[in-house]
């Protein structure tokens, strides 16, 4: 198999859902639906205005520290 396909279909440290895993037993297969779903329930931090969306400064504050935790 193509090493660069391997690499982007294996989770990472930020992507890895451990003990959570069984929450993406039934998640829908084709992008389409996968997309709408995300679409649902997903906001990127810098989009959140344009949504009319004003995230509170203590979740503006876990940016950083979220990333790397490893709990």
């Amino acid at each position: 198999m193509n090493s660069t396909l391997d690499y982007f279909t294996q989770h990472g440290p930020m992507s890895d859902p451990g003990a959570y895993v069984s929450l993406f037993e039934n998640l829908p297969t084709s992008i389409a639906d996968l997309v709408k779903l995300v679409q649902g329930v997903t906001i990127h931090v810098f989009w959140t205005e344009r949504y009319g969306f004003k995230a509170p400064a203590e979740r503006m504050d876990e940016l950083q520290c979220v990333r790397w935790n490893e709990d």
